[in-house]
């Protein structure tokens, strides 16, 4: 698949949209904090930049909140 489009939501999450060989799109999200290492360096960045201290702190906190 090709990595298209990599979107942080303000409220932590990347969407990721993916394309594959046959022109069908994939779309999957990845939640603050998460491991990327096994994904594609762009994500890795965009991780490394939007996933600040405080906003994975909040996405837990908010997640928690939730159960």
């Amino acid at each position: 698949m090709t990595l298209d489009l990599i979107d942080p939501h303000p409220l932590g999450p990347l969407q990721i949209r993916e394309v594959d060989g046959g022109g069908i799109y994939h779309r999957r999200v990845i939640e603050p904090g998460a491991d990327v290492s096994g994904e594609a360096p762009e994500i890795q960045a965009v991780a490394a930049a939007h996933w600040t201290l405080d906003r994975v702190a909040a996405w837990a906190a908010a997640q928690a909140q939730a159960i």
